[in-house]
């Protein structure tokens, strides 16, 4: 398991892919992880910092047809609401937490599943590194990925922008990641004019929003999990 100190960079090889966690402490928002793919030498940026309190014990744990186990870790955001967000941890990290107060880096991943006949998407983090850590919830996440769909753009009642797009970050051997965002104001207005294919960057935090679907004629809550934008760079 990879371990992050102040200022100090350790690699870790997993598959294909070369992982640098690189953690300051004075310049929390210049943490980076870069994914170096071997076949083009392309880097692909996919990291998420989430400090927070884990909810339940780890699922799946005791199987033994899967070499991953799940939870949910709860984000306090500065506004007091709280963001819920899945997990998925191999065992062998699991098996060693025993405290609900952790810090997790890892990627924000998607997966398409069939259910009732339809195609879904679910999202998770994927956990890299994890350790117990009691200090102030922390919610943030890098990705540096492609617009794959035309961004939207609307106003509220009060006038405050709202925009939503998907982006696609690609993974080191062949795969990608499908992640929903919401921009908002000026980052909304910004996020309008880029077209299908540009390559971007963001800086943000996952969220979780609870909503109403008809499910079988029955009205249901589901929950979204997004990305919800505080900075977006397009990149040349």
């Amino acid at each position: 398991m990879t371990k992050i100190i102040s200022n100090i960079v350790n690699t870790n090889v997993v598959s294909c892919a070369i992982i640098y966690p690189i953690v300051d402490k004075k310049k929390r928002k210049e943490i980076t992880m870069t994914v170096y793919n071997d076949k083009t030498g392309e880097s692909i940026a996919n990291l998420a910092i989430i400090r927070g309190k884990l909810m339940n014990d780890f699922s799946n744990l005791n199987k033994k047809d899967s070499d991953f186990c799940g939870n949910v870790i709860s984000v306090k955001r500065s506004s007091g609401a709280v963001d819920e967000i899945p997990i998925a941890i191999p065992k062998r990290m699991a098996e060693n937490i025993i405290q609900k107060e952790v810090s997790i880096t890892g990627e924000w991943r998607s997966k398409n599943y069939y259910r009732d006949g339809k195609m879904h998407m679910k999202h998770y983090l994927l956990v890299r590194e994890i350790r117990h850590e009691e200090a102030e919830d922390h919610n943030e996440i890098m990705l540096t990925g492609f617009v794959c769909k035309p961004p939207e753009y609307r106003e509220t009642s009060l006038g405050k922008g709202v925009g939503r797009m998907v982006i696609a970050v690609n993974r080191p051997y062949g795969r990608g990641d499908y992640i929903r965002c919401v921009t908002w104001n000026q980052n909304a207005r910004r996020a309008y004019n880029l077209k299908v294919g540009d390559k971007i960057s963001i800086t943000g935090r996952i969220q979780s929003r609870e909503y109403m679907r008809k499910i079988e004629g029955v009205e249901r809550v589901s929950v979204a999990y997004e990305v919800s934008v505080e900075k977006i760079t397009k990149e040349e």
